[in-house]
């Protein structure tokens, strides 16, 4: 009898404890999981849960079950009675896809319930976005797919969006490509920020000289006005004034204790020509905060994608990613006739946020990837991964690893990347790009090399110089360096540099953070000769400034009829040869620059700030050389950034002095692009001005394009971009009569012109890793300084535009 109470009173007992159901939600066709779908499970009482992005979800306690309710936007609903829910776990539930896109509603009497919870949410981005807090720091493991077709490492979600495109189904047991990292990621207000990637690995790739990191995703930027995806720029659901451009439709809401999460459905409003995104979104009332988002570009257009954002309270109204996932459509593989797929996922470990992180362990380099990282072994990565690898990704790295040692796929990629930057090597020397050709109005063809040592042979010493010949002005070039590197990471170096060669007069030549005329050589039609030898110390003085400090001894000479009068004296002999001995300074400033370090390469991708550049030049007469004395100051400021609904500003402006007579070689002759027989658009340019028309030794120039984008047309073939061009100038010159043989203007009166440029009304594949744009505008040049000849005032040229598919 005391048994039998015993097993009583023990049964009793587990009924009072809680009898979780767990279960996983997949698509009826592909049978893959469905994240973040919705399950009531009691509506009297308001309780439901959400499933993860692997589609799992657990119900606490089968005791609470009244009514079963499955949703998910795009999908039909479903519903359970209590009975019908089954005893053992896992529970599988299958929702089958609707196929049809939500249509903007009929909007009736009084406010759409969403905007409410839209404008709560836009009001608390700054406490909910991670980039906001004072600090945080977290790890993350990312995987990246290339692949032809779509299957099951992608999700059912994503998969949808992007259905229609998806021509290339095959039965391949491997993928083309599979990567992975992992990076120690922390920041600091209000400038500090920095990624170590300590791990990657590439099929194909026995030792990567390259690795994919967290950085390059956007799943942080959700919470911004504008968020980037390759090439492209989108204005988000939350951005500021959002609630007044995109449509919002109230699909559900679950409770969850004492909070709720509210899943809405968004678009932009109907006629709307802006980029924008469409998709589902989960706002939490804990904070407001995005619990998560999946998004696609309403336009399709050359960047096709979806992507998946989840996020996760890690303590008491601090949100933070969790998990992210995108799948990008690419229009052609490189080298190969067909489309294919990026798909990327990324997680998001050990986060922390508003703790304490020292100032020392941040420099100016945001992006570094460890040395040691392409060596890790696979305990490394068994430790790091976020889930096992499946068979097919198992087999892409065992097959193109077998490939890539047999085609030496590492020795050519790194090749290839060091071709990009400039360069390519062949132990132990480096080989300069540039050198080998490149074309100019006065030289023409240029045929040359430049061989340097590499930083394998000598890890503090670089040496090498240059060789080149002019088809059209018959003549050699050359020169030589010798450096020492005090520090190669913060680019700490002495230079003595030697160089025979030819430079544009009154060349104007300002170093912000990447070359931005590269059309400007082609329309030079005249050079002199220097002959120049300098030393130049340079290093980093701040996260964001360098300053370089240099001495040089050279020798101007004129390659035509010009002669310059020293003095106007009645005795004064003119020469067309000037020696000079110069002290100078260059400053350089670009706040929140972004400098990424790759196995020891330093790419700048620049800022969204302006970036400052200052050069001083002091003349010295009577030392070494130096025949004349003189103070030459140049500022220039340059400003690159995309603005939300206004598209991409370029604006410039510089200004120069000189404040003694001296030859026009080192005087000031604007940035000229007008041809009669090559019709180019070259920005930061004027475009209708001739070479070398006007000189100054004091000059002040702005220029200013805005591309608008596709603001009028846009449709899947024909979406031209609306770009405005405005140049003008003002100068002086004190001295013109001591200028012999040289026919130029003045710019007392300033120099206006503005244009209009149409670009990508026809675009084409370029080797099939993207396309080229081409568009045409016109150019007109008014003012005091308009042409007699009204045709001479315009100018109409081509554009040229380079997107990847």
């Amino acid at each position: 009898m005391k048994l039998l109470y015993s097993i009583l009173l023990f049964c009793i007992s587990l009924s009072a404890f809680a009898q979780p159901i767990k279960g996983v939600v997949l698509e009826t066709s592909s049978e893959e999981p469905l994240p973040f779908v919705n399950v009531v499970y009691n509506a009297d009482r308001n309780l439901g849960i959400s499933t993860d992005i692997d589609g799992k979800f657990t119900i606490p306690d089968r005791r609470d079950i009244l009514e079963v309710e499955v949703t998910s936007v795009g999908f039909k609903p479903l519903s359970f009675k209590r009975n019908e829910v089954p005893k053992n776990s896992p529970w599988v539930i299958r929702l089958e896809s609707l196929n049809t896109e939500l249509a903007e509603a009929t909007v009736l009497p009084g406010e759409n319930p969403a905007l409410r919870i839209v404008r709560k949410a836009i009001n608390n981005k700054d406490q909910n976005d991670p980039k906001k807090y004072d600090t945080y720091r977290y790890k993350a493991y990312l995987k990246n797919v290339l692949t032809k077709n779509l299957d099951s490492v992608f999700s059912a979600r994503q998969q949808l969006g992007l259905m229609e495109s998806d021509s290339s189904k095959t039965n391949s047991n491997h993928y083309l490509l599979i990567s992975e990292s992992v990076s120690e990621v922390k920041s600091k207000k209000p400038d500090s920020y920095d990624e170590k990637i300590i791990g990657t690995r590439i099929s194909g790739f026995k030792h990567s000289s390259f690795a994919v990191g967290a950085e390059n995703l956007q799943y942080f930027g959700l919470y911004d006005n504008i968020i980037q995806v390759v090439t492209e720029y989108y204005l988000t659901p939350l951005a500021d004034g959002a609630d007044k451009k995109y449509f919002y439709i109230l699909q559900d809401t679950i409770v969850r204790g004492t909070d709720s999460t509210y899943i809405m459905y968004y678009q932009p409003k109907k006629g709307s020509k802006f980029d924008g995104l469409k998709g589902e979104m989960h706002i939490n009332t804990n904070g407001w905060a995005i619990e998560y988002v999946y998004a696609e570009p309403y336009y399709r257009g050359n960047v096709d994608f979806t992507m998946q954002h989840s996020y996760q309270m890690i303590e008491e109204g601090r949100w933070f990613p969790k998990e992210l996932s995108i799948l990008l459509q690419l229009e052609r593989l490189p080298l190969i006739n067909d489309p294919g797929f990026i798909y990327s996922k990324l997680f998001v470990d050990s986060a922390q946020v508003n703790i304490p992180i020292s100032d020392k362990e941040f420099d100016h380099v945001k992006r570094e990837v460890s040395e040691e990282a392409s060596y890790v072994d696979d305990n490394f990565w068994k430790q790091y991964r976020k889930e096992e690898l499946n068979k097919k990704e198992l087999k892409t790295y065992q097959r193109m690893d077998s490939i890539g040692d047999k085609y030496k796929f590492s020795f050519f990629m790194n090749g290839a990347q060091k071709i990009y930057r400039g360069y390519f090597t062949v132990e132990p020397f480096e080989y300069r790009v540039n050198k080998f050709l490149r074309y100019s109005g006065y030289e023409g063809l240029r045929f040359g090399a430049g061989v340097y040592t590499s930083e394998k042979l000598m890890k503090h010493w670089r040496v090498g110089g240059y060789y080149g010949y002019g088809v059209r002005d018959q003549a050699m070039k050359y020169g030589g360096t010798l450096d020492y590197y005090f520090n190669r990471k913060d680019d700490h170096r002495l230079r003595l540099d030697y160089k025979n060669d030819v430079i544009q007069p009154g060349y104007i030549n300002f170093k912000y953070y990447r070359n931005t005329g590269f059309w400007n050589t082609i329309f030079i039609n005249h050079m002199d000769q220097i002959e120049q030898l300098s030393l130049s110390y340079k290093r980093r003085i701040s996260k964001f400034m360098t300053l370089e400090l240099g001495l040089r001894d050279f020798t101007l000479t004129a390659n035509n009829n010009y002669q310059f009068l020293p003095s106007t004296e009645p005795d004064a002999n003119p020469g067309s040869s000037f020696r000079f001995t110069e002290a100078n300074l260059q400053w350089r400033w670009v706040y929140k620059e972004n400098i990424t370090s790759n196995f020891g390469s330093r790419i700048s991708a620049g800022s969204d700030y302006p970036a400052l550049v200052v050069d001083y030049g002091r003349g010295i007469s009577g030392f070494i050389n130096g025949n004349y004395d003189y103070n030459r100051l140049e500022v220039g400021m340059w400003w690159y950034r995309y603005f939300k609904g206004l598209g991409h500003l370029d604006f410039r402006i510089e200004t120069g002095l000189v404040d003694r007579p001296l030859p026009i070689q080192m005087l000031f002759s604007n940035r000229s692009t007008y041809s009669s027989s090559i019709a180019i658009v070259a920005t930061n340019s004027f475009q209708t001005m001739r070479f070398n028309e006007f000189f100054s030794d004091k000059y002040a120039t702005f220029y200013l394009n805005h591309n608008f984008g596709p603001i009028l047309v846009r449709t899947k073939h024909f979406s031209p971009e609306f770009e405005i061009y405005h140049a003008m100038s003002i100068g002086s010159l004190e001295t013109k009569d001591q200028h012999i043989g040289y026919d130029f203007k003045t710019l007392e009166d300033g120099y206006f012109e503005s244009g209009l440029v149409i670009d990508n009304l026809v675009h084409f594949g370029f080797f099939k890793v993207g396309y080229l744009g081409l568009g045409a505008g016109g150019f007109y040049r008014y003012g005091a300084n308009h042409l007699p000849k009204e045709f001479d005032n315009w100018a109409i040229k081509l554009s040229i535009i380079y997107k990847i598919n």
